[in-house]
Formats: C-alpha cells, structure tokens, sequence
C-alpha cells in the first residue's frame, strides 16, 4: 500500500495502487527495476522536488503509452483514465501547495544603489550589510534573500 499524501492532501490510493500493482511492480520492484526504478521503495512524499519529478516522469510515461512498454499487456482506458486522475490531482494539490509569490528584500547592490540615488549620496553600504544568500549564483532570488 502506498502512503500518499501532500501537504495533508490524501490521494485516492485505490486506483494507483491497483494499477501499480497490475502494470507496473512486475519491471520495477525490488528484485527487477528496470531502469532503475523500483516503486515498493519509491518515497510518496512531494514536498521533496526530486520525488516530485519522478512521479511527474511516471504520469508522462503512463499518459503518452510508453508505459508499460507495447510488448506487455496494456492498460485497459477505464484502469488508466482514473489513475491518470488521481495521480494528476495529487501531483497538481503538491505543486500549487509550493507555489506562491515569495516576498524578497533588496540585495545589498540594490539596497546601497537606492539609498545613493535617494539621497543624492555616494556611501558604500554593502559592507555594513549582512551577507546576501545565493541560488544558483544568482543573490536576487527571493528564497535565497531572508530578512
């Protein structure tokens, strides 16, 4: 039994885990894991981005028909619709869940060029500021900057 959940948001296990069971666990369980998958241990927790992704790249391979491959038994449109769905509406709950405007201060370049262009000044500021986070070399992202 997988134990999904989001943000406190219970996916209908049913249809997955009945599907999974059928069509998937066969390639890609503990003891085969064709390319490198094995759902028995694959974490059901979406807040963790690369989590998220795997089960993204699951849901794309199912939704195209790559999954499960054309030399084994394929998915009946009234099994794969309603796992579609359900893993649809978890994946879309856990991702408007992180998603958001995130407030940001000024970086200190921004900070000292608008006090200097305020007051007509000429001061370095920046060294009397606490350093600025950073995100991917960038010091403008707003998760990197906290107050």
């Amino acid at each position: 039994m997988l134990p999904f959940s989001s943000h406190g948001v219970e996916l209908d296990e049913a249809p997955l885990e009945a599907f999974l069971d059928r069509h998937c666990y066969e390639c890609h369980d503990d003891t085969t894991t064709k390319g490198g998958l094995d759902l028995g241990v694959l974490p059901t927790d979406l807040t963790n981005a690369g989590t998220m992704q795997k089960w993204v790249r699951i849901f794309d391979r199912v939704d195209s028909g790559e999954m499960p491959p054309s030399k084994k038994p394929r998915p009946a449109d009234n099994e794969r619709t309603p796992f579609l769905a359900a893993l649809s509406r978890n994946l879309t709950e856990a991702h408007q869940a992180e998603k958001g405007t995130v407030l940001r201060r000024l970086n200190r370049i921004e900070y000292e060029n608008t006090m200097n262009d305020l007051f007509g000044t000429n001061l370095r500021l920046g060294a009397m500021l606490p350093e600025d986070g950073r995100s991917h070399g960038f010091d403008t992202v707003g998760e990197s900057l906290s107050l």
